[in-house]
């Protein structure tokens, strides 16, 4: 098992004991419903009425955060674009950030023998919202790789490369950023338990 395997497994088991002491109102924070710029992002999409549900039987992964669309006229929203799987050897992100990335910008600036124009423009469209988009292995060469966009404040600290993510596909076809706070608080708590072993 390597350090980020274990890392994952520290980061969940403390989640699960977090999250399942939390009332609604700890929810509402969590799920973006209580974060007023946030508030109205993504309200007529169904996936915004399972983020409760996704916050407590998901499970922290990472991601590969490979683009942010700063969009000013939105309250200072902007939309994340985001590479996941399920894959354990994806975990890292150095296949994200050496091959899937590289690819994929090759292929949008036209200089790629795989020619899908659809795909083109989706993957263009700045205000699309992609959730669990499979990329096709064609274009790649891997299977079960995602795009998925969320939505980040422009005060957040957030940085292109690999992030943690509150995922559960049997739940919802969307991702949830693990947001600072809430990373910071797990961490401490892994650091605390550590520093007493």
């Amino acid at each position: 098992m390597n350090q980020i395997q274990e890392t994952l497994i520290s980061l969940n088991a403390e989640y699960k004991k977090y999250i399942s002491n939390l009332n609604k109102d700890d929810l509402k924070e969590l799920n973006l419903r209580k974060i007023k710029k946030l508030r109205l992002y993504g309200i007529f999409s169904s996936y915004y009425y399972k983020r409760n549900n996704l916050l407590k039987k998901g499970n922290i992964t990472t991601g590969y955060l490979y683009k942010i669309f700063n969009d000013t006229g939105k309250n200072g929203i902007s939309i994340g674009y985001v590479l996941h799987s399920p894959m354990l050897e994806f975990l890292d992100g150095e296949i994200y950030k050496n091959d899937i990335y590289p690819t994929i910008t090759r292929f949008l600036e036209g200089k790629s023998n795989y020619k899908n124009n659809k795909l083109k423009n989706i993957l263009t469209n700045n205000v699309a919202e992609l959730h669990y988009f499979l990329i096709p292995k064609e274009l790649i060469g891997y299977d079960d790789v995602y795009i998925s966009t969320i939505p980040i404040l422009s005060s957040e600290e957030i940085y292109l490369g690999l992030n943690y993510f509150i995922v559960n596909l049997s739940i919802s076809k969307e991702i949830l950023l693990v947001r600072k706070d809430l990373k910071e608080r797990l961490f401490a708590q892994i650091n605390n338990k550590n520093s007493k072993n």
